[in-house]
């Protein structure tokens, strides 16, 4: 959202700059209307470079130009390069279309900027400061021109934008936006980007461009903006975003390269929709105000013999002085609901962030896929209610990863459940669990802890038709398991017999455990007699 709200804005600001830079280079005052006197032509150029100068950092160039009278402007091969070399927008052809003839000391009017198959490419770097960014756009806009400076101070009045231009309309033909991770590699390409900006200047209000645009993002979805945007201040007011679309595998090309990456990991497939609203600067977008929402419909992801269907899923949230929010995140899913809320606190060292989560009759068999489950019942089912909270730093969210929660699962069947049956195995009762396959009535509850290492099970029972077991230990985010456990059929006694059992169980803890090590896929048990080892 942040991205394409800069990007409304810089499209606007190097629609204008190019616009105006068109007007020196047709040789207007010079070529066709050399009559006028050198004094227009002397204007106009100063007023290119002044722009120029006062606002953007790459610089225009191109490969040949065609001058239509009266007010008809071609460039073929046109460019934006960096400093350093990097070209960071690039277009086949631009038709500049003026809807009066200028005049000194008058803002020049343009109606029609018609960019044909432009290219932005953006490339990733990490400059001397550890400040991740785009090479050839650390800046792209001039230093100084800050919400304050830029309402005159750093900018003088014969180059502000709001005295030097009157855009109506830009439109994009086939435009392509491409992302490079830095090594040269596209990761992120957005093609077939055809639509018009209509932009009005507000009455009484200098500098200040009323938006109304319609486009598609390529195949992944329709984008629509209502607002406003300050070429002099680089603010912008958005009454109403919208992005809408359907993610399929055909439009997961379009999406930055973290989220691809987790979109095909997880074969998510479904309808989505994105709405914002609110104030910002594009000079400084995380101290501004909005408030956005996010809501999928009939989605779905899935992970080797696993899947999530997701009825719906509604998320409305908000940035305010620097802190990102989440209010309310609801998703119906698995005939249940799954809620949380959240904030990350986006300016302060580390990017602190915190949720708070809970899980409410949500229906395990349908994790499973119906193609991957054998005859018969399944071997995962039950409701499963919990809550917990996380914390962590995004800047390392594994490495301050902490939290706390629990769960609680009722009238299921667990036969997944790492070690469980080779535990039963280990007990002799692994056969008749596997039986009594139409009995629905397996029990567990844990509470637990999360660190870098993974989850710490601080206490947790298991209870079967067969066997009861209680345990503690670590699941590992590498899959690795290292677990105490006490089970057999004294833990389903002592589990009956309330504070009694916890005093049988407080002897027999001592007399019998088992270890559960390996891994999630190939779990071990072994038995400590004595809880010496064996």
């Amino acid at each position: 959202m942040k991205a394409v709200l800069i990007a409304v804005g810089v499209a606007l600001l190097l629609a204008g700059v190019a616009g105006v830079v068109l007007l020196r280079t047709t040789g207007i005052g010079a070529g066709g209307l050399r009559g006028a006197g050198d004094r227009l032509e002397e204007w106009v150029g100063s007023q290119v470079v002044g722009i120029a100068n006062s606002y953007l950092v790459p610089q225009i160039g191109y490969e040949g130009l065609d001058y239509r009278a009266p007010g008809t402007v071609v460039l073929e091969g046109v460019s934006f390069t960096a400093p350093d070399g990097t070209r960071v927008l690039g277009l086949d052809r631009m038709t500049v279309t003026l809807a009066e003839v200028p005049k000194i000391g008058e803002p020049i009017t343009i109606e029609t900027i018609r960019l044909e198959r432009p290219v932005v490419r953006l490339i990733r770097e990490v400059g001397a400061d550890g400040e991740a960014g785009f090479k050839g756009l650390r800046p792209i806009v001039k230093r100084g021109l800050a919400r304050g400076e830029a309402q005159g101070q750093a900018v003088e009045e014969n180059f502000r934008l709001s005295n030097v231009l009157r855009l109506r309309e830009v439109e994009l033909i086939d435009g392509e936006f491409v992302y490079d991770q830095g090594d040269g590699s596209a990761v992120m390409e957005v093609g077939g980007l055809t639509t018009t900006v209509r932009a009005s200047p507000e009455e009484g209000a200098a500098g200040w461009y009323r938006l109304d645009i319609e486009s598609a993002l390529g195949p992944l979805a329709q984008l629509s903006v209502d607002g406003e945007v300050s070429l002099d201040s680089f603010e912008a007011r958005i009454a109403g975003l919208r992005i809408a679309g359907h993610l399929t595998d055909e439009s997961v090309g379009t999406l930055p390269p973290e989220v691809q990456a987790l979109v095909r990991r997880y074969e998510a497939q479904g309808q989505m929709e994105l709405t914002a609203s609110g104030d910002l600067a594009l000079t400084d977008p995380l101290g501004g105000t909005l408030s956005f929402g996010l809501g999928l419909r009939d989605f779905r992801v899935a992970s080797g013999e696993y899947q999530a269907p997701i009825a719906s899923a509604d998320l409305s949230g908000g940035l305010a002085g620097g802190v990102a929010t989440v209010d309310s995140l609801t998703v119906r899913a698995l005939d249940g609901e799954v809620r949380a809320t959240g904030s990350v606190r986006l300016r302060e060292a580390g990017r602190p962030a915190e949720a708070f989560w809970t899980i409410d009759g949500v229906e395990l068999r349908e994790l499973l896929r119906a193609n991957t489950q054998a005859e018969g019942p399944p071997k995962l089912a039950g409701r499963l209610r919990g809550n917990g909270r996380v914390r962590t730093a995004l800047d390392d969210a594994r490495g301050s990863l902490s939290g706390e929660g629990e769960v609680h699962l009722r009238e299921g069947r667990l036969l997944v459940l790492p070690g469980l049956m080779q535990l039963a195995s280990v007990m002799r009762v692994a056969t008749e669990m596997r039986a009594g396959q139409d009995a629905f009535n397996h029990e567990a509850d844990a509470s637990f802890t999360l660190g870098p290492a993974g989850v710490e099970v601080t206490a947790s029972e298991v209870h079967t038709e067969f066997l009861a077991a209680r345990g503690t230990g670590t699941v590992g985010f590498d899959g690795s398991l290292d677990l105490a456990v006490n089970g057999g059929p004294l833990e389903k006694v002592q589990s009956l017999l309330g504070g009694l059992g916890d005093a049988i169980g407080a002897v027999t803890d001592r007399l019998v455990k088992y270890r559960v090590r390996g891994t999630v896929a190939e779990p071990r048990v072994t038995v400590d007699p004595l809880g010496v080892g064996g």
